[in-house]
């Protein structure tokens, strides 16, 4: 756990032990994965032979994906001809992310797809298989803001990745700057309430 200080409270930042699979979101792309130890996403349930025939298929867009298996296990998505990995006997190619062109059509409501969206859908699919990697490897968080008094203002779990891009700092100390207001304001009426009586 790692505690941070904001205006006098504390911001208790914990790793998130029941997150919720990120394939179970509305994904643009499909996970195919194989590997003999592991039960990975296979969104169509395709054979290895069929995700090499994806990948070289222009009906798709479709992006390696490769793991590193040392003990515990992270993947990427990479273009790259060699392993992303420093290590070539832990790591390897897994399968593939993938999405047909036809679904990119209809989902940007494109006739014909341009360099840029299909810059932009590959970096999507890169998106999605660094969020699934994050789901493996527990780099996902959750806060408990605390006040002066050591109560629980509020808490959010789910955050993937970094504190600061992820949202979670910025998140809590929005809670901590509207309960600040909160009582400001209790307080003000407390002591015009107190006047009114004087």
């Amino acid at each position: 756990m790692n505690t941070e200080e904001y205006k006098g409270y504390n911001i208790e930042i914990e790793q998130d032990t029941y997150p919720m699979s990120p394939r179970e979101w509305d994904n643009l792309g499909k996970l195919a994965l194989f590997h003999r130890r592991y039960d990975f996403p296979n969104d169509d349930n395709i054979s290895q032979d069929e995700a090499r025939e994806i990948l070289l298929s222009p009906a798709y867009i479709a992006i390696p994906v490769y793991g590193y298996d040392h003990g515990s296990i992270s993947i990427k998505a990479t273009f790259s001809r060699s392993y992303p990995y420093n290590c070539p006997w832990d790591s390897g190619m897994l399968g593939i992310v993938y999405v047909h062109k036809d679904a990119i059509r209809e989902e940007w409501k494109k006739e014909r797809i341009s360099k840029e969206l299909t810059h932009k859908v590959t970096q999507l699919l890169i998106g999605e298989v660094e969020t699934y990697n994050q789901y493996l490897t527990g780099d996902i968080w959750g806060y408990n803001a605390i006040n002066e008094h050591g109560e629980s203002i509020g808490s959010c779990w789910g955050y993937y990745g970094d504190c600061e891009t992820s949202g979670l700092l910025d998140d809590a100390k929005s809670e901590i700057d509207s309960d600040i207001s909160e009582r400001e304001i209790e307080e003000t009426e407390l002591i015009n309430r107190a006047l009114a009586f004087a």
